[in-house]
């Protein structure tokens, strides 16, 4: 999913949720992008203080649901 102009993600951001999403790990999921796993753990964090989840598994849903 894009991210369009109102958007509070980024798109490096739908990219790391896209995965989260679909069950894959931090390490899997650096791996993909080329980045660290830390990074990755950052990104989620990002998305979790953006969107007022209180871990990954209520952003990933949220995330699969919008």
């Amino acid at each position: 999913m894009p991210p369009y102009p109102d958007d509070p993600l980024t798109l490096r951001e739908h990219q790391v949720m896209e995965l989260v999403a679909r069950g894959e790990n931090d390490a899997q999921i650096a791996l993909q992008l080329g980045v660290a796993p830390q990074t990755v753990t950052h990104y989620v964090g990002s998305v979790c203080q953006k969107i007022g989840a209180p871990n990954r598994v209520v952003a990933a849903v949220w995330y699969a649901l919008s």
